[in-house]
């Protein structure tokens, strides 16, 4: 495997690179126009563009492309998730958000976009086939999406950041509803070529879910844990009652016109908490501080 890093302060980066011995392994790629919500998603273009031309000369049967931000880190062995995530080399694993978040467009609200985390790991196919239906990204202009089956990320009503919503419609379409079908009715089946089946109205993360976040209210948690068997809310509330984990919460996140949450940051997990991750079926969690105190972490995760 090898790292590709997207940074604001590219030499900030590349000093990095050279002083923590990452240097034969990690490229940090020129940076690109990005704002949070508005658009991550040139970054991750950019990324992908310099991946794919590394690709065909690294001589691993499997290409996959895993994006992990500065608060993720790895709950399993390298080795381990390079191995698991080559079982299905033409799979890409999206974790998508319940039903509530996906955006219908304005003029057919029985046609929506569908929203995913945009923490993902690609296929090489599905990361050829969204680098060709997307723009070039701009050092200093914000992308343009308008290859959701023809649509502009503009033409649906606004629910969620760009990164989360136009990535997963660009690669594998929108979600054409049943004459009827409303969010009220029974549950229908719904399939995405390349990709499977998700269901609709759905209440809990769908798909490949390979990363496991801590993000949300306590009582939202707990509320998706029991009502929806979330499998990342179960997680996170069995974590938060782990003996050695430390959460804080610095920071309410809203998004309009309601929807608030509280974002938990990880500063410390033992290896008791280290020990229940590597246990679940996540192969990164997040969000780690800068300075998470976690005694064996290589022995017990990594090794």
């Amino acid at each position: 495997y090898s790292f590709l890093i997207h940074c604001k302060d590219e030499q900030k980066c590349k000093d990095f690179v050279e002083s923590s011995g990452l240097g034969p392994f990690a490229q940090v790629v020129p940076p690109v126009f990005n704002a949070w919500c508005d658009d991550l998603v040139s970054p991750m273009l950019q990324l992908l563009k310099f991946a794919l031309a590394k690709a065909p000369t690294a001589g691993y049967p499997v290409d996959k492309f895993a994006f992990v931000s500065t608060e993720h880190l790895p709950v399993k062995p390298l080795k381990y998730i390079s191995k698991e995530l080559a079982k299905r080399p033409d799979e890409s694993d999206m974790c998508v958000h319940d039903t509530c978040w996906w955006m219908p467009l304005n003029e057919d609200p029985s046609t929506l976009a569908v929203a995913a985390f945009q923490w993902s790991v690609f296929s090489k196919r599905d990361a050829v086939r969204l680098r060709e239906r997307m723009p070039d990204p701009s050092p200093t202009e914000q992308l343009v999406v308008s290859d959701m089956e023809g649509h502009m990320f503009e033409d649906f009503e606004w629910k969620h950041c760009i990164d989360e919503v136009a990535i997963f419609s660009t690669i594998f379409g929108l979600a054409h509803l049943p004459p009827g079908q409303t969010e009220q009715n029974a549950s229908v089946k719904l399939s995405f070529r390349g990709f499977g089946d998700l269901m609709y109205p759905w209440w809990a993360n769908q798909g490949r879910c390979p990363y496991f976040g801590a993000d949300g209210l306590p009582s939202l948690v707990e509320h998706k844990a029991r009502r929806d068997k979330d499998r990342q809310a179960t997680a996170a509330l069995a974590l938060q009652r782990t003996p050695d984990a430390n959460f804080v919460s610095p920071a309410t996140h809203c998004e309009p016109p309601t929807n608030c949450e509280v974002i938990w940051v990880i500063e410390g997990l033992g290896p008791n908490g280290q020990q229940f991750l590597r246990d679940t079926e996540f192969f990164f969690a997040r969000k780690f501080a800068v300075d998470a105190v976690l005694p064996n972490y290589t022995s017990v995760v990594l090794t």
